[in-house]
């Protein structure tokens, strides 16, 4: 899925754009049973650790099956 390739490259701004419209996707497996932090390197780990764990950087998920107002 493309939020498996954004933990993969790593890119934690599509990450971000992906997982505010669809969190459900943080727990979709992929073919092979990964889930998409499964797929982040573990030579970039300091670095998903640090934006994960930053509130300012982590983009707040909206609520699923949420209607517009």
């Amino acid at each position: 899925s493309p939020l498996h390739d954004a933990f993969w490259e790593p890119n934690s701004e599509l990450v971000g754009i992906i997982v505010n419209k669809r969190p459900d996707l943080l727990l979709i497996s992929y073919k092979r049973g990964h889930t998409p932090l499964s797929y982040a390197r573990r030579y970039h780990w300091s670095k998903w650790n640090k934006y994960l764990n930053n509130p300012t950087d982590m983009v707040t998920p909206t609520m699923l099956n949420q209607q517009d107002s």
